[in-house]
């Protein structure tokens, strides 16, 4: 062997050795990964709660190293907090947040600089940003997920149902309409743009239901609970609430009961979220309906990463995910508890959601019905059931 040729080799030696070691210092390893949740509200909010729960229990029985941090309602301290998790000396391997209107593509811009995987959940890019954003794999390539609920679809499904209950309990007024009041979310957060849009759809596609006021809340208990006290003295007809949340559909409940109204019976309210209050009142009847599922989110992103430090996550094809909610009434109630019950999700095995270890997960099918089919024991999984009775609007 020449001289020449040693040289040759050990520079490609050298070579190799330096790409090993900068992908290793790029990508985290199966048994290494650390993921930051920024959970945009506190730990007392119940939606957002029962999402970090959720998503604590996958990251248990994926070993994942998982920190949560909170955003407090404020979504520009959460913006900012998110900025100080990206130039942190040693930032996460992923982080987990939703989209804030204006500021979401500057966190992705922020960690792709950083060299953090961002994986957007529960909130969608409005389309005044989906420019700037992009689309996951695409502007940015550390961006490496869209994980978000169709709240469109889902709340046109629960209001199309909520009126043809309103139908079949008689609950027209003298004119024969039914009076539908709507109490929405923040008027810049995409799900309360979404919902809004599918309440609109249901509506107009019926000639007996009228939209007497469609309000804001904020996602706010107190301000829902004051609104709905003023809508229904100014619409006392009005049988019919729609509210965004299940904490507004809860503080509507409380307030229509104090008007002297029988909420279930002569007032039908409905919400999104699936809160274990919002299933206490769907047995007693007191809430007609809840939409939900989105509360997954962040365990379903937590499987794509286990993939992706796997060497198996998504390609840019499949990271654009829009998944299908679910309507619980009171039909069908007993077959989501056994989803909802905290207590089950600790002995739920979560590696099924992962192509690495599923056995039927060649392809990421994350609607609420199948990774419920993949997470509970073949005798309480809701396969092979019957869909949610509806009854039919003419």
């Amino acid at each position: 062997m020449t001289a020449h040729t040693g040289t040759l080799r050990s520079a490609l030696l050298a070579g190799i050795i330096t790409v090993l070691l900068l992908a290793n210092q790029s990508q985290a390893t199966p048994d290494n990964i650390h993921v930051t949740l920024l959970n945009p509200s506190t730990p007392s909010n119940l939606f957002w709660n029962m999402q970090t729960q959720f998503t604590q229990a996958a990251a248990a029985d994926l070993g994942i190293d998982l920190e949560v941090v909170y955003g407090a309602d404020n979504r520009f301290h959460t913006t900012q907090q998110a900025y100080d998790i990206l130039n942190r000396e040693t930032p996460p391997d992923y982080l987990i947040c939703n989209y804030f209107f204006s500021q979401g593509w500057q966190i992705l811009q922020a960690a792709e600089k950083a060299g953090v995987y961002t994986l957007l959940i529960s909130t969608d890019i409005p389309q005044q940003d989906q420019k700037d954003a992009g689309t996951p794999q695409d502007k940015f390539p550390h961006f490496l997920a869209r994980i978000v609920p169709d709240d469109r679809q889902a709340s046109y499904e629960l209001s199309r149902q909520l009126i043809a209950e309103g139908r079949h309990l008689s609950l027209q007024n003298d004119s024969g309409k039914l009076e539908l009041i709507g109490i929405s979310g923040m008027r810049d957060t995409s799900a309360a743009v979404l919902r809004n849009e599918g309440l609109l759809q249901a509506i107009n596609e019926q000639d007996n239901t009228l939209l007497m006021q469609l309000v804001h809340a904020n996602w706010s208990a107190k301000t829902a609970q004051r609104q709905s006290w003023a809508l229904l003295q100014r619409y006392p007809s009005a049988s019919l609430i729609w509210t965004a949340s299940d904490v507004m559909a809860m503080a509507v409940i409380q307030q229509t009961q104090a008007l002297g109204r029988q909420a279930g019976k002569d007032i039908l309210i409905v919400g999104t979220d699936w809160t274990t209050e919002a299933l206490d009142a769907i047995d007693d009847g007191s809430l007609f309906a809840s939409a939900g599922g989105q509360f997954m989110d962040g365990a379903l992103a937590l499987a794509i990463i286990y993939d992706h430090a796997n060497g198996k996550g998504p390609d840019a094809q499949e990271a654009n995910i829009l998944r299908h909610m679910d309507i619980i009434t009171h039909s069908n109630l007993a077959r989501y508890r056994q989803l909802l019950n905290p207590q089950r999700w600790q002995t739920m095995n979560f590696r099924n959601l992962t192509r690495s270890h599923g056995t039927s997960a060649q392809t990421y099918t994350f609607d609420t019905r199948d990774v419920m089919q993949r997470l509970l024991p073949e005798n309480d999984t809701v396969s092979n059931r019957s869909l949610p009775q509806r009854r039919a609007i003419r």
